[in-house]
């Protein structure tokens, strides 16, 4: 009987998987990142990237965002359309900002003693759908 209950506490993590989404807004998660951690819920969010070292989810209207560290379950044509809006270096990425709706787990996960926290991002994200994918094209001023 022991040996089942271990088992089942060890299926527990993945039950938010299939819950139904906290609709929330990013700010909530910046703000409150434990009261979300481990569970399933839906914001929508500015898509900011470097292209090479990671994807953050942001917010103009707090500060702090989300690291989005997987799409592996979102489907390949909404990734598509993700990465379109977003563009590249090469098509015009810098020009302007890619929003978007996440749905997926929310982690908090603290820096651990020693890690060096400015180059951690405690909140990260797994993305399982990502929908209402828009983009604005910024002018000449807003280009940094």
């Amino acid at each position: 009987m022991r040996l089942i209950s271990a088992a089942l506490l060890l299926l527990l993590p993945s039950a938010s998987v299939g819950a139904e989404p906290i609709p929330t807004h990013l700010c909530n998660l910046v703000a409150d990142p434990a009261r979300f951690g481990g569970k399933r819920v839906t914001f929508a969010a500015d898509i900011l990237t470097d292209w090479q070292h990671g994807t953050v989810l942001t917010d103009s209207t707090c500060k702090g965002g989300v690291e989005l560290t997987s799409t592996e379950a979102v489907a390949e044509a909404e990734i598509a359309a993700m990465d379109k809006a977003v563009g590249t270096p090469l098509t015009g990425g810098y020009n302007r900002t890619a929003r978007a709706t996440f749905t997926g787990v929310f982690y908090w996960k603290p820096a651990l003693p020693g890690q060096q926290a400015h180059f951690y991002n405690a909140r990260q994200f797994a993305a399982e759908n990502v929908t209402n994918v828009s983009v604005h094209q910024r002018s000449k001023s807003e280009v940094r």
